[in-house]
């Protein structure tokens, strides 16, 4: 049996995946804590694992800035300064937190969030301990000539213009990050390790395992990465259970557990999506006020939800309209479930791509899109088989890479005791 110390911001996309981790790792006999906040330690209780508490980390600060960074999504300057409060500034407050739980608690690997960067950053080489970052988003973000632009979401295969535009916009991408990267290294030099040569983001990519919960035929088939990533498919806490036999279809438009403060989805599936020849569940955002959503008189064909387990919906759906959150991607993947997605931040751009490329459903433009052009896409992934088979075959291949139980496996391979 070994001990397991998982380390995650308390937020539902990050914690859902830490969450099926843990489960499964308990179920191989090993020992799990937590250090986390808010509702993560509440969760953490009610599933009977270890918790240990934000101490010197101000969780309402961070707390804020996230929702600074949600507000203000289109303002690169605000949100470079925004970034760097979030990611390097909490470093020395949570190395001081981990430090002391690993006084009480010993474990013998860290498991991390990759947006937790003091294991990462400090105590993988101060300590000695092996840490994994646990990627929440269901494509790898390292950095390479097959992968994303950090901030910038483009197609993956680019040619000409598009080709021209990603290498301007990767070097843009690098001079703004830059100063995160100083921020950094001002810290690594304060507990005595040399300064890095690459981004924090690459760096991330050589600490002896990666794990990241899709597949390779997801991201690109991407030849660029390091060793130590592994795919290891989708580590959601509620798995899909099939289609049944029975059920009336219908059309699911789901805002998940991150999404902005105006109901964009969901304004937008009102005004395209009256009069489909379908069932339309409109599923609201975790915490969303269902009597402050203000979406009008709701079309006959149309039922409003509070957030619920999208798997629930899934068996029914024939189409999942989202804004591109990773966890309600890779349900309805494991559903056989086609998409299409309308981003509005951070990572769900990159997965609007992904499902496009992939053939398992429809990016809108974020710039251009309409109820129109929302209606057209739905109508288009109905009426034409090929996106279903698209994603019953992407939800084959990410079932494949084993899920919760091969992470742990992979883990176990960095511990000195196991089972």
């Amino acid at each position: 049996m070994a001990r397991l110390l998982f380390t995650v911001w308390p937020y539902p996309t990050h914690l859902d995946p830490f969450f099926a981790l843990a489960e499964a790792a308990r179920a191989r006999g090993h020992e799990i804590a937590f250090y986390t906040g808010g509702g993560g330690l509440s969760r953490a209780a009610r599933a009977a694992f270890n918790g240990f508490g934000f101490q010197r980390v101000d969780w309402s600060r961070v707390a804020q800035t996230v929702d600074d960074l949600i507000a203000g999504r289109r303002r690169p300057f605000p949100l470079r300064r925004l970034w760097a409060g979030f990611l390097v500034e909490t470093v020395e407050a949570q190395v001081a937190d981990i430090q002391a739980v690993l006084a009480e608690w010993p474990a013998d690997v860290v498991v991390c969030d990759i947006a937790m960067w003091g294991p990462i950053l400090i105590l993988h080489e101060k300590l000695g301990i092996p840490v994994v970052p646990f990627s929440h988003v269901a494509n790898c973000i390292l950095p390479g000539p097959d992968g994303p632009i950090q901030g910038i979401a483009l197609p993956r295969r680019r040619h000409g213009l598009t080709a021209l535009f990603g290498e301007l916009a990767g070097r843009a991408a690098s001079l703004v990050t830059a100063p995160t990267r100083r921020k950094a290294n001002r810290l690594r030099r304060a507990y005595g390790l040399p300064p890095l040569r690459v981004s924090v983001n690459e760096f991330t990519g050589t600490l002896p395992l990666y794990l990241v919960p899709s597949a390779p035929e997801f991201d690109n088939h991407r030849g660029d990465l390091p060793p130590s990533v592994r795919y290891v498919g989708p580590c959601l806490p509620d798995q899909p259970k099939g289609r049944p036999s029975g059920g009336n279809p219908c059309v699911v438009v789901d805002e998940g557990a991150l999404y902005t403060a105006e109901p964009r989805v969901l304004e937008m599936a009102v005004r395209g999506l009256a009069n489909l020849p379908l069932p339309v569940v409109l599923m609201a955002g975790l915490g969303r006020d269902l009597a402050r959503l203000r979406l009008g008189p709701l079309p006959s064909n149309m039922t409003v939800q509070p957030h619920a387990p999208l798997h629930d919906m899934l068996p029914q759906a024939r189409v999942l309209v989202t804004n591109g959150n990773s966890a309600s991607v890779l349900a309805a993947l494991q559903a056989g479930v086609p998409l299409v997605v309308l981003p509005s931040i951070w990572d769900q751009a990159e997965m609007a791509w992904r499902v496009q490329e992939t053939g398992v459903g429809l990016r809108l433009s974020p710039w251009h899109a309409t109820p129109r052009r929302m209606r057209r896409a739905v109508e288009r992934v109905l009426s034409e088989p090929g996106f279903a088979r698209n994603a019953a075959s992407m939800g084959a291949a990410l079932a494949s890479y084993g899920g919760p139980a091969r992470a742990v496996e992979l883990i176990e391979g960095l511990c000195p005791v196991t089972a």
